[in-house]
């Protein structure tokens, strides 16, 4: 069916979805327009205007205006040094912590002399290279940058010498790093990646178009976004720059916050700071000023969680004849007197209620919608909870622990889609392997109903079982999308379904902690503006998780392993499936080098035992 004579499949029918429809425009056609107002190379020029304030800031604070020095540690000098060779000789006045002559006197002096490492002390390599790692990867914590380590041979590496190595040289911690993002040369090389499957779309039917059929009025701006993002340019020049600003307020950053916990910014400080900020804004200019791909994400998201608003008036809370006033106090007080009734009756039988039974009785009395989970919280605050029921059986901790290698757990999450069709949300369903933590995504739809659940069981049906012929449990929670009928299918390929209680999600604890990750590591990096950029993501991110970054089931070792681990000798090489998001460090075994383990015993005398040796 052709695109652009087609608009969705079910128009709108009532008043209030043809409101909500017009807003949803309104809304998409003002964030396109607001990304897409400035051109990309005047995003960083005020982006480097902008880390240049806010570095000056910074270096007043930690100098008090110039009148304290302070101890900048020597490899600090070769890290800044790297960056400011790309810099132009205009653009080295705007260096803040040294003057380019000072830095590169520093930095030759590291070189020629370098310190002496103590006995408790990584060797030098190890340091620098560590430190690079955490320059170039702003994603990743001290434990990812420690297995990372492990992986290239410094297997004898503690989480407390990458921690004080860090810290020593004024690396800030990772919600520090990750309030900025993933810098635009990253961003672009991976919407480029992303991009490249739509600028080979399918063909498509031609068909005539029908004159009864309005058009699809997200088309023009989507094109308008993709187009924008694929065409983007940026002068070297200013790449430089802002690489070498955004190492430098790391660093700077870093150096404050060891002492200082919060920055309680001054006035003549937010005037300074917001006189720069405002370089790059577009039409809307009340909203957000775009400095960063985080910033254009974060921008996105906001846009995207307003899909769900509506002009409807708002209902009145005033009592009728006929319906009581309804507050929080006067619920709570019902609740009260209803549980104290329940007990006073004379029948044993009459005496005992439930969560439902006193959810029932104040939709019955106040003649509105009231949450169960609301009723739940008022209870446990009065201390009315019915005492639990005993279940037989063994306890859900020692289930996972016995039957971990033979049960897997599923959920979904949602996902944000600026897609052709509007700003759609998608849901992705996933499955996790309680053992060795192992991540299997079945797929993304944006009608995500039981019958896309029951499409895909029947798929794994025809073909081998993705959960492999040991596999016997799946944990699931209360999902409506798991009906009768799905449980039933899975019951079929082997798996029999255990579901959690309501309103624990730790009990599927697995499952929610995938979602953290694959949200925080990859997909809120990201503008998705395609359903097949999402699952492109979502392929990259699997293969990665389960064959490239560290997992703690495995003692810091990836879940599959093949010859690229565990790796000693060689010269050090970086993959990259996603540039600045998804990494990957190994060894080259054509080169010969020395043995990581060898540098690090001739360094440090210390025995350690490889975490895992034993398996």
């Amino acid at each position: 069916m052709n695109d652009d004579t087609t608009f969705w499949m079910n128009l709108p029918v009532t008043q209030r979805e043809k409101i909500r429809e017009e807003i949803h425009q309104q809304e998409y056609k003002a964030c396109v327009r607001e990304l897409t107002s400035m051109p990309l190379t005047k995003q960083v020029q005020a982006e480097n205007t902008y880390l240049r304030s806010e570095n000056q800031m910074f270096h007043n604070r930690i100098s008090q205006n110039g009148t304290v020095l302070f101890p900048i540690p020597p490899d600090n000098f070769r890290v800044l040094y790297k960056y400011a060779l790309d810099l132009t000789v205009e653009q080295r006045s705007w260096m803040t912590m040294l003057s380019f002559e000072a830095l590169e006197m520093a930095a030759k002096s590291y070189a020629e002399n370098p310190p002496q490492q103590k006995r408790n002390q990584m060797p030098l390599e190890a340091e620098q290279m560590l430190i690079d790692m955490a320059m170039e990867n702003i994603l990743w914590g001290t434990p990812h940058l420690q297995y990372a380590m492990w992986n290239i041979g410094f297997d004898n590496l503690k989480t407390s010498q990458v921690y004080s190595t860090l810290r020593r040289n004024n690396v800030p911690t990772t919600l520090k790093r990750r309030t900025k993002g993933i810098d635009w040369t990253s961003f672009l090389a991976c919407m480029e990646i992303l991009l490249e499957e739509e600028s080979h779309p399918e063909p498509q039917i031609k068909v005539k178009p029908r004159s009864d059929l309005p058009k699809n009025p997200y088309r023009k701006w989507h094109k308008k976004l993709v187009s924008f993002y694929r065409n983007a340019t940026i002068e070297p020049e200013d790449m430089a720059l802002n690489k070498y600003l955004r190492v430098e307020n790391m660093i700077l950053s870093g150096i404050y916050y060891r002492s200082n916990k919060e920055l309680n910014l001054t006035r003549a400080e937010k005037v300074s700071l917001a006189r720069t900020a405002s370089k790059i804004r577009g039409p809307n200019r009340d909203k957000m000023p775009l400095l960063t791909p985080a910033e254009v994400v974060r921008y996105a998201r906001k846009q995207a969680g307003k899909k769900n608003g509506h002009k409807s008036p708002k209902r009145e809370t005033k009592g009728t004849d006929d319906k009581p006033v309804f507050t929080y106090d006067k619920l709570k007080e019902y609740i009260n007197d209803f549980v104290k009734k329940k007990l006073a009756e004379p029948k044993e039988e009459d005496r005992a209620y439930s969560r439902k039974s006193v959810h029932h009785a104040c939709v019955t009395y106040f003649k509105r919608e009231i949450s169960i989970r609301t009723i739940n919280d008022l209870m446990y605050e009065l201390d009315l909870l019915p005492p639990a029921k005993r279940k037989d059986g063994i306890p859900w901790k020692e289930f996972k622990a016995i039957f971990a290698d033979v049960t897997w757990a599923g959920d979904f999450f949602s996902v944000y889609v600026w897609s052709r069709y509007g700003i759609l949300k998608y849901q992705v369903m996933f499955f996790v392997h309680l053992a060795t933590g192992e991540v299997f995504i079945a797929g993304a739809s944006d009608k995500a109903d039981s019958a896309w659940v029951l499409s895909m069981i029947k798929s794994w049906t025809d073909a081998e079982s993705p959960f492999g012929n040991k596999a016997k449990f799946l944990i699931r929670d209360c999902d409506k999308r798991y009906t009768k009928e799905v449980d039933w299918y899975f019951t079929a390929i082997g798996l029999q379904p255990r579901r959690i209680t309501p309103y624990a999600p730790v009990m599927n604890c697995q499952a929610e902690s995938f979602v953290n990750h694959v949200k925080s590591e990859c997909l809120n990096q990201f503008l998705i503006v395609s359903e097949k950029q999402l699952k492109k993501l979502l392929q990259y991110y699997q293969h990665y998780y389960n064959t490239q970054r560290p997992n703690s089931k495995m003692q810091g070792w990836c879940i599959q392993q093949n010859e690229t681990h565990h790796q000693n000798s060689g010269a050090v090489r970086r993959e990259s499936l996603l540039p600045g998001v998804l990494t990957y460090y190994c060894r080259d075994n054509s080169s010969d080098s020395i043995s990581g383990n060898e540098l690090f015993r001739s360094a440090s005398q210390m025995n350690y035992t490889k975490p895992g040796a034993d398996q």
